[in-house]
């Protein structure tokens, strides 16, 4: 029992980064107490008095000595939370250990302004009135230290509540309410709550042709859209990465149109003469990115909205399963860069945008680029996408698109925005 104990749980017992710490601060201020209290007898009060400002501060410390250190305090809590072989996996990854950075340079930012505010008082007590709050007779500094010591707990719950709102639980429970009772009234009226049906008259054309566009909601048309976009994009090496097989692209096509439906822009284009008996011509899913907490990308586009919708790649299990390519990660994120200013104004994503094989060329993606684009003048909202060959970019660039930023060491892979007002080719 007693070596079943040891190399069970002593044997694989690892410290995290912040135990080690914690032990050592705290060690620190007690060798220092009984130091100040042997050459000093009245030194009790001001301990008192910079105890909180000295342990915030010291953790705060702490966490930044780790990501200096390369192996950043979030990295003892991720491994922790997950089975090894996992761990294994994902710690190799670039964007992962990216992810965890800035998880922890988040929380050394929130302990940074959590000492900042509750130094104030120590200070003040310290120049003022001799480093004893109760030689202010008016008690204005004790209200003061309370009120700041308030504002502390405000920053850290602060920090709870935007970590909880990242956390796979909260995303699939957001993503649930909506997909079984809709968005709210507030919220349709942000979006938008008509589905689209709409024939147009194409005259620019020798023999004028008439497409319809639609927005696409039930399951068997978003099933139908999703194999268009897969045979569009068979031949595609962008996410080869992730998974090269035709299921497990379909499969992918299929979990995201269905997850961002509930925005009423999956849009179709069907040619009007064999409309509704036949698939798709050409698909495009769009996003209207309008919330302050962007959680049109954030939530509705992440990987628990995909399997939430049955997204699964074939032969593949719970610690089994592939993984995107830093550069694939790279591309995603492009548009969260705050030099581009997207995550501070609402815009529309162009996520997906392919046509069937046996449509190519014959002007239904034209007539949904050209539709979108003026949807995007009339509300004075930004169009936004990501293009990962020089044909495309040369393409989107005849209709206004401008390519602002790539990825490293893949100038082909580019994040192309259109702002409102570029001219372009053709009107709808």
């Amino acid at each position: 029992l007693r070596n079943s104990l040891y190399h069970n749980h002593i044997a694989k017992f690892k410290p995290k980064a912040l135990d080690i710490g914690q032990f050592f601060l705290f060690g620190f201020l007690f060798l220092s107490a009984l130091l100040l209290q042997s050459v000093w007898k009245s030194s009790g009060t001001l301990l008192v008095l910079w105890f909180n400002p000295v342990t915030t501060g010291g953790m705060g410390l702490i966490m930044w000595l780790s990501v200096v250190r390369g192996r950043p305090f979030v990295f003892d809590y991720a491994e922790s939370a997950m089975p090894p072989v996992i761990w294994a996996r994902l710690s190799n990854e670039k964007w992962f250990r990216d992810k965890l950075i800035e998880a922890s340079i988040f929380w050394i930012h929130i302990m940074l302004a959590m000492t900042a505010i509750v130094t104030i008082q120590p200070i003040a007590v310290t120049c003022f009135y001799g480093g004893n709050a109760k030689n202010d007779s008016s008690g204005r500094m004790t209200v003061l230290g309370n009120l700041l010591a308030i504002g502390q707990f405000v920053i850290l719950f602060y920090g709870f509540y935007e970590n909880a709102k990242a956390t796979p639980e909260a995303k699939q429970k957001r993503i649930r309410q909506v997909k079984n009772k809709g968005f709210s009234k507030k919220e349709q009226m942000l979006y938008g709550d008509a589905p689209l049906d709409l024939l147009i008259e194409d005259k620019v054309r020798k023999t004028s042709k008439s497409y319809r566009i639609k927005s696409l909601h039930a399951d068997k048309d978003l099933d139908l859209a999703a194999i268009v976009l897969a045979d569009a994009f068979r031949n595609d090496e962008t996410f080869s990465s992730y998974t090269d097989s035709q299921d497990g692209k379909l499969s992918y096509k299929n979990s995201y149109v269905k997850s961002v439906a509930c925005f009423n822009q999956v849009l179709a284009c069907f040619d009007e003469h064999h409309y509704p008996e036949t698939k798709p011509a050409c698909v495009m899913a769009c996003i209207p990115v309008m919330s302050k907490s962007q959680e049109e990308i954030r939530v509705f586009t992440s990987y628990e909205a995909w399997v939430e919708n049955g997204f699964s790649i074939p032969g593949t299990d719970e610690t089994n399963f592939p993984l995107p390519s830093a550069e694939l990660v790279e591309l995603g994120e492009m548009k969260e860069r705050s030099i581009h200013g997207l995550t501070k104004k609402p815009y529309i994503l162009i996520a997906h945008f392919g046509a069937d094989p046996a449509h190519m060329g014959k002007g239904y993606g034209k007539i949904l680029l050209n539709y979108i684009i003026g949807l995007s003048e009339s509300k004075k909202l930004p169009l936004v996408l990501e293009a990962t060959t020089k044909p495309n970019r040369a393409h989107y660039e005849k209709y206004g698109f401008k390519a602002v930023d790539w990825v490293a060491g893949n100038p082909d892979w580019v994040l192309m925005i259109r702002n409102v007002g570029k001219s372009g080719p053709g009107k709808v």
